[in-house]
């Protein structure tokens, strides 16, 4: 037997193309006698037959005889291939005789005068891990190291470290370490070989290695970049294990960034980052990464680099702000996301002394952006714009050289970035009283230009607050008159409809996201063919923007409660601005109610208008006072709360850490300096300060990092395993302890892992040995491609003394999605615009047992790692509601968006949403405004979705008919235009409940469309069924039941299994016709349908839908409607149909109480009663006048019955069996009729004699389960007579044998 390394090893290291079988005659005639091209091509099939699985013994003498001999490269080299895919040793473990001669043809490789035999024999030998194939190798796998050619010497070293790699290999090679050094110190030329000779060194002899590369300081920096990398590690190395070499490390990476090569400028940086915090390495490693920015061209360089910098600015933000301006060039990069990410970093580096700078170059950037029209230059200037604002509120000494450019892009066609500029001027209107005349003054001259709605929106509000004097107000006046045109509107609209026939209006209605995440509706008015030449709030208000129309009148409010305040002006004048702005408003309300627009005006705007007219007409002094101050009040208010939240971020961004009292602190005035360079003093300064402060990564620990060791296998098992999990962004690192628990030693010790999910294993760990009580520890590296949970589970492998092969399995280490999110903060409209651009929501309920509303917003954020959007000033008060916004990132980029809205309810207080349909009246509303039909789910959904039982189906458990109930003919209604469709229908039955869900007349459906019978729940028959002698009892029960199938398929929804051949009968039988799946309620449809989809998918049909399926549960008519699913490719639909109600089946019968407490669709479970004790002699009792109850519902009163015979009860484990004598059974109490039980069934035959085994089923309709009469081995032999009694409605049918486990 093949140890157990031997049979994991085996395989070849290549595929070979082979599309054609061949004999084994013709291969040996192509090996005896063909060509070299002819043995060339019989080796390649050899190969690809030891590939499939072919051992092929009987070629490998003819192989010896006539392949080794051959002097044709190609041939050689597929015989390499060959001879790693051969077994090599016997039962015994032992190297088998004749791998002699291969031993002999590969040394006469290693002396072939050819040097790419010999490099390739080389490569080959790295492979090999048989001992005694390689001992006799070695003295000419050494001399190799003194050929001419750098190819073969290249390999030569490689083979040499593997070899030593090997366990045990350093009795092959005890002296390779020093081999290698004296073939290193021998001068070699070339690069990759000194570089894998360097390597082995680096790996197997540290000290070595560091001895040569003192020996050659000169030369390093002349050293290619291959053996410069590994330099670096070599450093890297033998820092972490003694921190007082760095000082002479350094200086040589110092020495490394003088280098012409990127990467290796890269990786010197990153080193000096890691090893040092002297501010002259830390400045270097900055310079360094600025430099990168500027020279690569790769963007993902350049991300990866900034990330860098990022990195560095959390310890080292001081000294990156000299290097602002370095680092803000990289915003010349065509790259969208490098801008953004080079933006924020220098917005965090920021101070007084670089602010000029930077304003003046995001102006320059903004002007240059006016000269592109390229796709992402709106983004891009709105970004530009967004940064300039966050200086200008960080320093507001800038606005004013900031302000005038940035509003001449009020009128810009990317609305988005137009309305930045617009908060921005609002803020610093606000904030920076010496500048409002000039902003003023400016927006009036703009504001004609101005077409965003928005934008005037916004612009508006600024010219009604900050205008205060008399000139002001006369020229905000006459701007508004040019912008809104003559009053009144409606009849000069008319006027323009005549003149501008072919202009056609058409109403436009667009969903848009308020700020706590719900939708509303936005109408507007677009013209089909030509664009108006109107003044811009003319236009806007045509268009139907209602509430832009009350901003219009918010402010000619102000600016007429402001003119009347003027001592001045004359009254005359006085009353001449109030009448003006009274008419602009009543034309508007006019506009708003007549029959010139399709949409009338919102009843919010509509209100708006009203009070603003009424407070015109009759002003008072309270209002002046709310409007002329308490809005400017309002709006200090938001501003403030907005920087006091800025100022509290920024605060914890720079908390620093606290220091442990324990902490050792060394004084570096008291050490000695004899022989540190200057370097050496400024790291170990910096390393005594960052212990001092409290900013060492050593005392930044997680108090929780032992929540991460788990226990793989018990401390009973004979390797007891635990590992601690490491997750870093992409990678997880599995650090594995394993302990030998016994006095014996272990052999080839190997764990074997395997992932679930996007996870990947990146190598797998290499086989040891463990002494007894001994421990071992090794690592194991996973990639990971995206954010979703996985599994990682496995086993460990071990040989002993007592077997060759023991296997302990490892309990599954599961990796938490929460690892990979990052808390993130974003925009308000930024948020808005990402949630609207998404398809789909997924909307979860809540149960939970916090009461208080802002409690649960805190656990939610705490338990997701996700920020809360929402400002804490409007989420304060207690009104019951709660509406917050939520955003995290995880760190592949993906966002994450959450809105909460959560409502506090009595403890007692419940709703009847239990009926099919319901949605609670905001929900739909919502949805129904914007046609999102598809993606409302019913209050009973959700809860059947959860595991509830909510009935919806009238008769249910005896349920009457009532309001909101459907009727089961009402479902089977839904079936009947299968009949007329050319379609294939899918057949769903339950296994464990086969004839009680057959549909007996589902052709009087379907008519002579095709069906394919699919048998589902085989699960839960056991795992050791017959599926073929199950298949063959099927199509027989179909046969006798005169039903003609297009095929069979047996499948369990649940574990998958089966699903594949399913899927590929219903794709073969399709023909591009539509599939309706079919069957009676509760047989798992909508399983199969969530099932079937799962598997197209992983079939390649990325067409098939992942979310919005079926729902699935135990509740029989959960589905109550026809749904299709669009999961093929071309032409046709998938339909999922509400189930056929029975009412002989019991889970019709019963109510949704009873099917919660008895749980049906679990595993089966047989129960035998035993033979009741009675007077009869020895081996003669038997059930004849006894009673068997199955549960409340079945019982078998047993009339006549040999005492061989016996009562198997296949069901579920809540169903209980008691057995008592037919004369003690209780008669029915008057006025119980209705619950007592009833004949049902009836059965009287005479088994055969001498013929032992099942007899007959009896199968209860519903219960997914049978009553098997069963004879077994006895004395006896007599008729069996019995009456099976149930439940009002129940049938049971007699069948024939199920072939079960």
């Amino acid at each position: 037997m093949a140890t157990v390394n031997q049979v994991v090893e085996r395989g070849c290291s290549m595929l070979v193309h082979f599309d054609r079988a061949t004999s084994a005659a013709e291969l040996r005639e192509a090996l005896e006698t063909g060509t070299p091209e002819e043995k060339a091509d019989a080796m390649r099939k050899v190969i690809s037959l030891l590939l499939g699985g072919e051992s092929m013994p009987q070629m490998f003498i003819t192989i010896v005889r006539y392949v080794l001999p051959s002097d044709d490269h190609t041939v050689q080299k597929l015989l390499l291939l060959y001879m790693e895919m051969i077994e090599k040793c016997g039962p015994d473990g032992k190297i088998l005789p004749e791998m002699i001669l291969l031993c002999q043809n590969l040394r006469n490789n290693l002396q072939h005068p050819n040097e790419f035999l010999r490099g390739c024999t080389l490569r080959f030998l790295c492979r090999i891990t048989e001992h005694d194939l390689l001992e006799p190798l070695i003295p000419s796998i050494v001399q190799n190291l003194e050929h001419r050619h750098p190819y073969v010497r290249r390999n030569a070293v490689m083979a040499i470290n593997k070899i030593y790699a090997l366990p045990e290999g350093e009795h092959l090679i005890p002296d390779a370490p020093e081999i290698i050094e004296s073939f290193l110190m021998s001068g070699e030329n070339d690069l990759g070989t000194k570089r894998n000779a360097f390597l082995m060194l680096y790996t197997h002899a540290q000290d070595r290695a560091v001895n040569y590369l003192m020996s050659n300081l000169e030369t390093v920096s002349s050293w290619g970049d291959i053996m410069q990398t590994v330099v670096l590690d070599l450093i890297r190395k033998v820092c972490r294990s003694d921190p007082t070499q760095k000082g002479k490390y350094i200086k040589i990476i110092l020495m490394l960034l003088g280098t012409n090569n990127a990467s290796v400028v890269y990786e010197c940086a990153n080193t000096l980052v890691a090893l040092s915090n002297a501010p002259t390495a830390i400045k270097a490693a900055a310079n360094c990464y600025c430099q990168l920015l500027v020279s690569q061209s790769d963007n993902n360089v350049k991300l990866i680099v900034l990330d860098r910098l990022i990195g560095l600015k959390k310890s080292y933000r001081e000294m990156l702000q000299g290097m602002v301006m370095d680092i803000l060039r990289a915003v010349s990069s065509p790259n969208i996301d490098i801008k953004r990410k080079t933006i924020d970093l220098v917005l965090d580096l920021i101070t007084p002394r670089n602010i000029d700078d930077v304003t003046s170059m995001l102006k320059t950037e903004v002007i240059k952006s006016q000269g592109e029209s390229t796709p992402e230059t709106g983004e891009y200037r709105q970004m530009l714009v967004q940064a300039i604002h966050k200086c200008a509120l960080k320093f507001p000494e800038v606005s004013g050289s900031v302000i005038y450019l940035l509003m001449d892009f009020l009128s810009d066609a990317n609305s988005a970035s137009s309305a930045d500029v617009a908060y921005f001027v609002r803020e610093i209107a606000f904030t920076n009283k010496a500048l409002r005349p000039g902003i003023i003054e400016h927006l009036l001259d703009l504001f004609s230009t101005i077409r965003s709605s928005r934008v005037c929106a916004t612009t508006l509000w600024i010219i009604g607050e900050f205008t205060k004097s008399e000139q002001e107000v006369d020229a905000a006046l006459e701007v508004i008159r040019m912008s809104m045109g003559p009053a009144p509107l409606v009849e000069v609209t008319a006027k323009d409809a005549e003149a501008d026939g072919d202009d056609v209006v058409e109403p436009v209605a667009r969903p848009t996201v308020l700020a706590d995440g719900t939708y509303a509706t936005q109408a507007a008015f677009t013209a089909s063919k030509a664009i108006p030449v109107l003044p811009n709030l003319r236009e806007l208000l045509l268009k139907g923007d209602f509430f832009l129309a009350s901003v219009i009148a918010s402010t000619l409010t102000k600016i007429a409660l402001r003119a009347m305040t003027f001592d001045t002006v004359p009254q005359k004048r006085k009353n001449a601005i109030q009448a003006e702005c009274m008419l602009y408003i009543v034309s508007m309300l006019r506009l708003g109610t007549s029959d010139t627009l399709a949409l009338e005006i919102d009843q919010d705007s509509k209100a708006r208008l009203e009070l603003c007219f009424h407070v015109i007409s009759q002003p008072e002094e309270a209002d002046r006072e709310v409007w002329l101050q308490s809005c400017g009040e309002a709006f200090a208010v938001m501003i403030e709360d907005k920087l006091r939240r800025e100022e509290r971020a920024s605060q914890n961004q720079d908390s620093v850490p606290a220091s442990q009292a324990d902490d050792l602190i060394d004084f570096h005035h008291l050490k000695s300096r004899k022989g540190m360079s200057q370097l050496e003093i400024e790291d170990a300064v910096a390393t005594d300060l960052a212990r001092a402060t409290g900013f060492m990564d050593s005392v930044k620990k997680d108090g929780r990092s032992l929540d991460r060791v788990m226990q793989l296998t018990g401390l009973s098992d004979v390797v007891y395993a635990e590992t601690y999990v490491t997750v870093h962004q992409y990678d997880i690192t599995l650090d594995v302890t394993m302990t030998n628990r016994t006095d014996e030693p272990l052999a080839n010790v190997m764990l074997e892992l395997s992932t679930m999910g996007d996870l990947k294993l990146v190598e797998r760990p290499q086989a040891f040995s463990l002494a007894p009580f001994a421990t071992h520890n090794l690592r194991a590296s996973i990639k990971v491609s995206s954010t979703e949970t996985g599994v990682i589970f496995g086993n460990i492998v071990y040989e002993s003394a007592r077997s060759d092969r023991n296997v302990i399995v490892l309990n599954d280490v599961h990796i938490d999605i929460m690892d990979y999110i990052i808390p993130a903060t974003c925009s308000d409209s930024a948020f808005r615009s990402m949630w609207a651009e998404f398809e789909w929501e997924n909307k979860v309920a809540v149960n939970t047992n916090i009461n208080n509303v802002r409690d649960y917003l805190d656990h939610i954020v705490t338990s997701t790692k996700m920020k809360c959007l929402t400002p804490p000033s409007a989420l304060d008060g207690d009104c019951g509601f709660l509406a917050a916004n939520l955003y995290a990132k995880s760190v592949f980029g993906e966002d994450a968006l959450v809105n909460i809205s959560i409502e506090s309810t009595d403890a007692g207080e419940t709703r009847s949403d239990d009926v099919a349909g319901y949605v609670d009246v905001a929900t739909y509303e919502r949805k129904a405004t914007h046609g999102q039909w598809d993606m409302m789910l019913c209050a009973r959904c959700a809860k059947l979705s959860n595991g509830a039982y909510v009935n919806a189906v009238e008769g249910q458990g005896g349920v009457k008919a009532s309001p909101g109930l459907i009727t089961p003919k009402e479902l089977r209604d839904q079936l009947k235009p299968i009949r007329e469709k050319k379609a294939l229908v899918v057949k769903v039955v339950d296994a464990t409940d086969f004839h009680g869900s057959f549909l007996k007349k589902v052709r009087d459906v379907v008519g002579g469309n095709p069906i394919v019978l699919v048998v589902t729940k085989i699960d839960l028959l056991g795992n050791a069924v017959d599926h073929d002698a199950l298949e063959r009892w099927v199509a027989k029960e179909a046969e006798t039941r005169r039903l003609t199938l297009a095929g069979i398929a047996l499948v369990s929804s649940r574990r998958g299994s089966g699903m594949r051949e399913a899927v590929l009968q219903m794709m073969r039988e399709r023909n591009g016709r539509d599939v309706y799946v079919i069957g009676a309620a509760n047989v798992g449809k909508s399983s199969f349908i969530r099932a079937a989809m799962e598997e197209l998918r992983s079939a390649g049909n990325y067409f098939a839908p992942t979310k919005r399926l079926p729902v699935a549960s135990a509740m029989p008519g959960t589905t109550l409607g026809v749904i299709p699913l669009k999961a093929f490719e071309g032409k046709g639909v998938l339909f999922d149909t509400p189930g056929v109600f029975l009412h002989h089946r019991l889970n019709s019968l019963l109510s949704a109480e009873d099917l919660s407490e008895m749980k049906l669709g679990s595993s089966l479970k047989k129960f035998v009663p035993p033979t009741p004790e009675c007077a009869e002699p020895p081996g003669f009792a038997s059930f004849k006048g006894y009673s068997l109850y199955w549960g409340s519902f079945v019982r078998v009163d047993v009339l006549e019955c040999p005492p061989n015979v016996t009562f198997g009860f296949f069901g579920p484990k809540s169903t209980r069996v008691s057995l008592m004598k037919t004369a003690d059974v209780p008669e029915t109490i008057s006025g119980q009729e209705e619950a007592a039980l009833r004949l049902v069934q009836e059965i009287d035959f005479l088994p055969p004699m001498h013929v032992d085994g099942p007899l007959v089923d009896l199968s209860v309709s519903g219960l997914g389960g049978w009553i098997r009469v069963e004879k077994t081995s006895g004395r006896g032999d007599g008729p069996i007579r019995a009456h099976i009694y149930g439940i009002r409605g129940l049938e049971v049918f007699a069948r024939d044998v199920m072939p079960t486990a």
